[in-house]
């Protein structure tokens, strides 16, 4: 039994807006990943400076050993 034109256009426009609401979801998800992402990214970069500072406490500790060594 084919289905009438009336059908399928119906057919045609419900698909219509599942397509574009699935694009709007996937549209949303992008903004949500990306946002995550950059906070993640700034999460990093405060513990690449917290790295960048204890490196910087080492190096003045190593030369401090290395200076009282080598008065011994």
């Amino acid at each position: 039994m084919a289905a009438s034109n009336a059908e399928l256009e119906l057919r045609i426009e419900r698909n219509t807006n599942d397509i574009a609401a699935i694009y709007e979801l996937l549209d949303e998800n992008k903004q949500l990943i990306t946002e995550g992402l950059l906070d993640v990214d700034r999460r990093f970069d405060q513990v690449d400076q917290r790295f960048d500072k204890v490196d910087q406490r080492l190096d003045r500790m190593q030369s401090t050993l290395d200076r009282i060594d080598a008065r011994g």
